[in-house]
């Protein structure tokens, strides 16, 4: 019999376990979609937290740009015109003296709206009698080149309060340049995040309804149209720049500064190019104003700050050295005193700045420069000085704010060795500008404190306390007042500076020195009365013990 094929029988699958390896495909798959997903969601929600984290950085930045350092207080307010320095004029005709803007700034802090208004109105007919009085209407708005947000409330009451008038507009919307260009910041446009341009352009276009309305209020105010080609520079209007320029050409053919803002709106770097600048120039008459001769030399400066910025300090001396020969500029030596100072030559640099400040005295930027240089010296009471002097006007100057540490540590280092070597003098003198600058530091407070108890040659008999008057000296009275403190004389101290007070009632720093006696007593509303007091006569510290009561007061 033959043999058959052996077959192999497979065995039938059943249903239940084709269903089961079908789902476990599916489980492994949405597992796979599921991580998958994890993964993405994981991705977006770091890119997410990445961007906002950026923005916050971002926002930050341009918040500490507009931060001010410390709000120094007001400046002595002034009897009439704000004008300072000596009688004459230079050699193109222009006076000596000059706006202090500090004292424009206490006008402000004080609220006299209508003396503020009446001020910028007279500069501006001095003005328009004699084009070399141009710097006096430019400088009183520049008081308000700031980007501190606690000028705009007061500047908004200012235009309530003269709204017919052209000055409240040309100072605010001076101030909104100054807000615009730290929003920006100091970058080249391709490092300037797109955040800092909105909000710099949202800033501008709210301006330009004041300039509008400063130059329908007074058509012949040049500075208005100084300040239009700044905002046309951050927009980088081309065509507009040029038709401010003819107008305002047209206005003051013989003014110098207005040009010389036209001529930084079109240096390569804002769109326009030398060629431009030369042809700018070439068509400007000499015979109109002498002064017209330096204009050529804003082309040597430019090339000299791009050369610099590269770090080529000795070619870009070499570029400003050309625009310095055509004649004493300030801004032309404040160039070169960069310079100067990069390649390590200090004297140098400071001659220069200090001849710069001869020529423009109120100038932030020669200010500023000059204190890097006095740091780079160790001369710390000059720097600081300079630093007081800036921070008056700009309490959100950056340069301030760098150097800020190096000059408070400077002073308090230089004050204390003067009291190890006996001068109490003159170490006090370093020491009370150092409290202007830095009024809560605690290291400096405690040293300055030591030193007025135990000056030697104002040292108080004060026997069993049996003190009826005050001495008549204030660094006599203090000490008495340190010494007593030693004691917890409160009340007594309190009774002998209401009489000092008496007798020398513009004494600011008496009233600060009473307020903290009241306020060992517990009498916290007389000791933030005395603190403001303080504050309206010009004392930081004062300024700053006033808030600190004020916040306390709320509390309680």
């Amino acid at each position: 019999m033959a043999l058959l094929p052996k077959v192999v029988l497979k065995k039938k699958k059943t249903m239940f376990e084709s269903d089961r390896r079908s789902i476990f495909c599916i489980i492994i798959l949405l597992a796979f979609v599921s991580a998958g997903i994890a993964l993405l969601m994981r991705y977006f929600i770091r890119s997410e937290n990445s961007l906002v984290n950026s923005s916050a950085k971002i926002e930050q930045a341009r918040s500490s740009r507009q931060t001010p350092l410390l709000n120094v207080a007001p400046a002595q307010l002034p009897m009439e015109l704000p004008l300072v320095g000596k009688n004459g004029e230079d050699e193109y005709g222009y006076p000596l003296q000059y706006i202090d803007k500090p004292a424009i700034l206490s006008l402000l802090w004080h609220k006299k709206y209508k003396e503020l208004t009446a001020i910028f109105e007279t500069l501006q007919k001095n003005f328009e009698t004699d084009y070399h009085k141009e710097y006096w209407v430019y400088d009183a708005a520049d008081a308000f080149d700031s980007p501190d947000p606690g000028l705009l409330d007061s500047l908004n009451e200012w235009i309530s309060a003269t709204p017919d008038s052209f000055a409240p507009y040309l100072a605010r919307c001076t101030y909104q340049v100054a807000v615009a260009s730290a929003q920006r910041g100091s970058n080249w446009a391709k490092d300037t995040p797109t955040q800092d341009f909105q909000a710099m352009e949202k800033t501008l276009v709210a301006m330009l309804p004041d300039i509008s309305k400063a130059i329908e209020l007074s058509p012949l105010c040049v500075a208005a149209y100084r300040v239009k080609l700044k905002y046309l520079m951050l927009v980088n209007d081309k065509e507009g720049k040029d038709w401010a320029i003819r107008d305002a050409i047209k206005i003051c053919p013989s003014c110098f500064q207005v040009r010389v803002t036209y001529l930084y709106s079109i240096t390569p770097r804002w769109g326009g190019s030398y060629e431009e600048m030369e042809s700018f120039i070439e068509d400007t008459p000499v015979s109109l104003n002498a002064k017209f001769k330096l204009l050529k030399g804003y082309i040597y400066l430019d090339k000299a700050t791009l050369l610099y910025s590269s770090k080529n300090f000795s070619e870009a001396l070499n570029t400003i050295e050309k625009a310095c020969s055509l004649g004493d500029h300030w801004e032309f030596l404040y160039h070169r005193a960069q310079c100067k100072r990069a390649l390590k030559d200090y004297d140098g640099a400071l001659a220069d700045l200090n001849k710069a400040l001869e020529l423009r005295p109120n100038s932030i930027d020669v200010l500023a420069e000059r204190m890097r240089v006095l740091l780079l010296q160790r001369q710390w009471l000059p720097a600081g000085n300079d630093m007081l002097s800036i921070l008056r006007v700009t309490p959100a100057n950056p340069d301030a704010k760098a150097l800020y540490d190096t000059v408070v540590k400077g002073l308090i280092y230089e004050g204390w060795e003067k009291h190890k070597s006996g001068d109490d003098e003159s170490a006090l003198k370093i020491l009370n500008i150092a409290a202007e600058i830095a009024p809560e530091n605690k290291d400096l407070a405690n040293r300055r404190a030591w030193i007025i108890a135990n000056r030697k040659d104002k040292a108080p008999d004060i026997g069993e306390n049996n003190i009826l008057e005050p001495p008549d000296d204030f660094q006599e009275m203090q000490t008495l007042d340190y010494n007593l403190a030693r004691k917890g004389q409160y009340s007594l101290i309190v009774n002998l500076w209401s009489k000092f007070i008496e007798k020398h009632p513009n004494e600011g720093r008496a009233y600060l020195e009473r307020g903290g006696a009241y306020y060992h007593l517990g009498r916290i509303k007389e000791a933030l009365n005395d603190a403001q007091k303080a504050c309206e006569m010009g004392i930081t510290e004062g300024c700053v013990h006033a808030k600190q009561l004020a916040k306390r007061l709320e509390h309680n």
